[in-house]
C-alpha cells in the first residue's frame, strides 16, 4: 500500500506544470493557458505499492477536465511522449508524473475497479470536498483485461447514461461535490465516467467510442 506523506511538498506544483500541459492536448476545449481550479480528488492503489496514483477534477471555469496520473521514482519506458512534468518531492525525491492512460499499472487498476465493482480511495485536499470512482460490471470480469479492453476515458466530464452500450464490457461513473467550502455540502453529485470497450462487432478492433456518457445525477449525497 503506497505511504501519504502529509505535509510534503511538490516542485513545481501541480498548479505549475499542469496548465501548460492541458493546453497541448487535443481534448482541451478552452484557448490559452487556463487558471485551473481543483474540484476534486481520488485515488488508487498500487498493490505492489511502487506507483502512485490520482486523478485530479480541475475547472477552467466553463468545463472540468479529468486527469488521472501515475507518480513514478523511475522514468516509464516507452512513455516519454506521455510525461507530464518531472518534480522534486521533499521526502520522495525526483518524482516522473505520467497521464495514467499511458500507464500499464494505471491501466490495471482501473479496470480492475470495473471487474470487481470496487470503489476508489478518498484523496480529499483543502478547498475541495471529496471525490469517488465506483466500477460497474456489464460482462464477465475474465473479459477485462488490458488486452482484450480498450478504455475511452472522458477527459472532459459530462453527465448521462451512453446512447449506444454496445460492445461496452463496463464503466466507471463517480461523484465529487463542488461546494466545499459551503457549510452542508449539496445532496446532489455530479457523475463522471470513462468506458471499457471491448472488440464490440465481430471483426472490428476495439477502440474508443465518442460521445460515452455515463452515470446519474444525485447518486452522492452531502456529508
Amino acid at each position: 500500500m503506497a505511504k501519504i506523506h502529509r505535509g510534503a511538498t511538490l516542485t513545481p506544483h501541480f498548479r505549475d506544470f499542469v496548465p501548460p500541459w492541458l493546453v497541448r492536448q487535443q481534448w482541451y476545449a478552452g484557448t490559452g493557458v487556463p487558471q485551473l481550479v481543483p474540484v476534486g480528488y481520488f485515488r488508487m492503489e498500487d498493490p505492489a505499492g511502487e506507483v502512485g496514483m490520482e486523478t485530479h477534477l480541475v475547472s477552467d471555469g466553463s468545463v472540468i477536465y479529468q486527469v488521472p496520473m501515475t507518480y513514478r521514482g523511475a522514468p516509464l519506458v516507452g512513455a516519454a511522449g506521455s510525461l507530464i512534468a518531472t518534480t522534486e518531492h521533499s521526502v520522495l525525491g525526483t518524482r516522473w508524473i505520467y497521464d495514467g492512460l499511458a500507464d500499464p499499472v494505471w491501466v490495471e487498476q482501473w479496470l480492475s475497479l470495473v471487474r470487481t465493482e470496487g470503489v476508489s480511495e478518498l484523496s480529499v485536499k483543502p478547498g475541495t470536498g471529496p471525490a469517488e470512482a465506483r466500477g460497474r460490471l456489464l460482462a464477465r470480469p475474465e473479459a477485462l483485461t488490458s488486452d482484450a479492453a480498450v478504455i475511452d476515458l472522458k477527459r472532459v466530464v459530462s453527465t448521462g447514461e451512453p446512447a449506444d452500450q454496445h460492445g461496452v464490457l463496463g464503466m466507471v461513473t463517480g461523484t465529487w461535490y463542488p461546494l466545499a467550502r459551503a457549510r452542508t455540502w449539496p445532496r446532489a453529485a455530479w457523475p463522471w465516467c470513462a468506458g471499457a470497450s471491448g472488440p464490440g462487432v465481430p471483426g472490428r478492433r476495439p477502440g474508443p467510442r465518442p460521445g460515452w456518457r455515463a452515470g446519474r445525477g444525485g447518486r452522492g449525497s452531502g456529508g
